[in-house]
């Protein structure tokens, strides 16, 4: 979905949604998913017109009704995939992740270095697709590789690199279309649909137009980006959330370059407080924290197997939490 080839975010966005409604109508389905589909059809077309509504109402210089607008969309996407809800949140409460920040030669990095940037260095923070100018996130991935092409993939800098683990179980949004192949082949089967499986690719059919406004690439570096607006308000509607912690979605930056796709998934986490210096305590007891190891990758070094020598040292730091 490549923004170029479109005259602006809102164009390539509605002719994105006007496609994918097509194809749902169009659909030639097994008799069992095609019911299930149908009865769920007029309430997917409304949620894409409804995104579009708000980014247009944001365009239109009134950001406070775009957000209402996206609010409401999103208030009845979240109980619609609460209904179709797979178990989203297992990978970060059982696996590590990972916050990587370029160091210079001499510069002795800590554990609360590796945190988010601390309030009473707000100035710091700059519009990113996730997160609002001056407002501190934590941004984590899946593995050292996705962190470090978020950073650049950039030879001959040198890093720091912090293991983090959850502590808790918290919910998370999940930005995430699995695409798997076996979902695929169950399309075209009449035996294979069980309701886990029908559940999760509705699931996924509610959330497609979601992700589809929230993933167009950036093609230029412009103070203002049309294509963060979704993302930046899906964050406002996360920090209003009392049980939703934080998004998980995968890495624009890593499309086509990995298999894995776990090895390519981005998580942040607004602060759930914001006060004149340091960091969010919550945030802080939510994670236990390694020290940071160091990684340099030189223009001819074999990056994958240095990334993989960082990962092994950070299995074997221990974890704290801190205060």
């Amino acid at each position: 979905m490549p923004l170029n080839e479109y005259s602006d975010y809102v164009s390539g966005l509605s002719k994105n949604i006007d496609e994918y409604h097509s194809i749902l109508k169009m659909l030639d389905l097994n008799t069992e998913f095609k019911e299930t589909l149908n009865n769920e059809i007029a309430d997917i077309l409304e949620l894409g017109n409804g995104l579009l509504a708000s980014v247009k109402k944001y365009l239109d210089g009134k950001p406070n009704a775009a957000y209402d607008i996206f609010a409401d969309v999103m208030n009845f996407l979240w109980k619609k995939i609460e209904v179709f809800k797979r178990s989203a949140n297992q990978d970060i409460n059982t696996n590590c992740l990972y916050r990587i920040r370029k160091i210079n030669e001499i510069e002795l990095i800590q554990a609360i270095d590796m945190f988010h940037i601390p309030f009473n260095e707000r100035h710091k923070v700059t519009n990113q697709r996730y997160s609002i100018n001056g407002f501190p996130c934590l941004y984590l991935g899946s593995s050292v590789l996705s962190c470090w092409i978020e950073l650049g993939a950039n030879a001959n800098n040198r890093y720091a690199v912090s293991k983090f683990k959850i502590a808790e179980n918290v919910e998370i949004f999940d930005l995430f279309i699995n695409g798997n192949k076996e979902f695929d082949q169950s399309v075209e089967s009449d035996n294979y649909w069980g309701n886990w499986v029908r559940e999760t690719i509705m699931r996924e059919i509610y959330l497609y137009q979601l992700l589809l406004a929230c993933s167009f690439p950036s093609i230029d570096d412009h103070p203002f980006r049309e294509n963060y607006i979704v993302p930046q308000m899906l964050l406002e509607w996360i920090r209003s959330s009392s049980t939703i912690k934080g998004i998980k979605y995968k890495s624009t930056k890593m499309l086509n370059k990995v298999r894995n796709s776990n090895l390519a998934m981005n998580y942040v986490f607004p602060p759930n407080e914001s006060k004149g210096y340091g960091h969010c305590d919550y945030l802080k007891s939510l994670f236990g924290v390694s020290d940071p190891v160091t990684l340099t990758i030189r223009k001819n070094d074999n990056y994958n197997r240095k990334i993989v020598d960082i990962e092994k040292m950070l299995n074997e730091k221990k974890l704290f939490t801190i205060r």
